[in-house]
């Protein structure tokens, strides 16, 4: 048959190579989407945090204009600022409970879970180091990803398609017999 069944098979099996191969895009994929997502909420709980020890320190800095204040060492306007910037403080802590909500709520759905549902994030305590020169990187990249390695199988299927095609044009020699008696 000119190569066609052989090329077809080899094309057949390339076909499952590129449906694994998608596969394992997709997975990449999701799992480069939740990492963001769990970063993302480390990263607003960290702003919450922070928000929460500004307000705190402004806090403190009310109280004692206040007393000073009562005191004859501050003016009404030095009491003013302070109660103005207790008052963005505490927008912005709102802001940073919001982000940090909203964080959640997305790295629930990129999950696949009820988004009002309640997580507590655990922190990783170990965070690995990728050494590795800027062109060796590149190079470990290229290697090793499944989209590059997903276009090289399309060109092989190309190739065997082409193969298949050339097949057509060639001469089919058919061998045929029968065993019997002769009488």
């Amino acid at each position: 048959t000119g190569k066609k069944i052989e090329s077809l098979n080899k094309q057949a099996d390339e076909n499952q190579t590129v449906a694994e191969l998608n596969i394992k895009i997709m997975e990449n994929s999701l799992t480069y989407d939740v990492k963001k997502a769990y970063y993302t909420v480390l990263q607003a709980e960290e702003m919450y945090d922070t928000a929460k020890e500004g307000l705190a320190a402004i806090e403190e800095h009310y109280r004692e204009a206040e007393s000073y204040y009562k005191a004859g060492f501050a003016t009404k306007v030095d009491v003013s600022r302070a109660d103005a910037k207790r008052s963005e403080m505490k927008q912005k802590l709102i802001a940073a409970e919001n982000g940090v909500n909203l964080s959640k709520s997305a790295l629930l759905f990129i999950m696949g879970e009820d988004i009002n549902k309640k997580v507590e994030i655990v922190r990783e305590n170990e965070i690995k180091d990728l050494k590795c020169e800027s062109n060796e990187c590149v190079e470990r990249a290229i290697k090793n990803r499944n989209e590059l390695k997903l276009i090289d199988t399309k060109i092989k299927m190309a190739e065997y398609g082409i193969e298949i095609a050339k097949s057509e044009k060639r001469a089919v020699v058919a061998l045929t017999g029968e065993i019997g008696e002769v009488t």
